[in-house]
């Protein structure tokens, strides 16, 4: 890996005894607010998942960058947010996550959830089952209920408030594909819905729905 990526947190746990303080209440410095956003996504899915995956242990690392970087994933393009199977790491481009949190915008947070999300799925066995268009974007609509999840909990322990949830929602929104048959992810109106029904029901099931709408699931040969 080249010298401009830096490790945010080598492991999740470590992270977790920095205690958050609620979202616009102090505007904290982007490497401390993800460090502590990672540890609440690495207790959070490590109740949820206890009895799914007993020994859930989170992603490897978070890796920041700020220039284009190799990863085993392929290259790591600017002005993204990836989650690499092949080394279990999250990779956040820093100039486009950095600016966002100097200017007390908290979209940062849904976007670390989701990508947070795709390791869920790799934990749970899903990201091998189909490499077919709709179910790459069934992938990406469950990883954004995923986040829904994840913030509801957040905001439920008043560890964000009701303006970072609305900026979730508005990047979510906006981060759409423009249609449902062009990329991978979803059109803004489809990850806004499934954000929302993580975070209105609170229930890890209802983000597998996802797999089972026609517009986004393909049938999958028996295993």
């Amino acid at each position: 890996m080249k010298a401009s990526a830096t490790i945010v947190c080598l492991l999740a746990f470590v992270c977790a005894t920095i205690r958050p303080a609620p979202a616009h209440a102090d505007p904290l410095d982007g490497p401390t607010l993800l460090a502590t956003v990672a540890g609440d996504l690495q207790a959070y899915w490590t109740a949820t998942l206890v009895t799914r995956v007993p020994s859930y242990q989170g992603p490897r690392s978070i890796v920041s960058y700020s220039s284009r970087i190799d990863t085993p994933c392929g290259r790591a393009t600017m002005h993204n947010a990836d989650y690499c199977q092949t080394d279990d790491t999250i990779y956040l481009d820093a100039t486009w996550i950095d600016p966002l949190l100097a200017n007390d915008d908290y979209t940062p947070v849904a976007i670390l959830a989701h990508e947070w999300g795709h390791e869920v799925q790799n934990e749970l066995g899903d990201y091998d089952r189909s490499s077919e268009h709709p179910y790459l974007r069934a992938l990406e609509l469950q990883a954004d209920c995923y986040a829904g999840l994840f913030l509801r909990s957040e905001h439920d322990q008043n560890r964000l408030d009701d303006t970072a949830v609305t900026e979730a929602r508005r990047f979510f929104l906006s981060a759409g594909d423009p249609s449902p048959k062009t990329r991978s992810h979803g059109t803004g109106p489809q990850r806004l819905g499934w954000f929302n029904a993580g975070y209105r029901t609170a229930s890890v099931d209802v983000c597998a729905d996802v797999f089972r709408k026609e517009h986004a699931m393909p049938r999958i040969p028996d295993q």
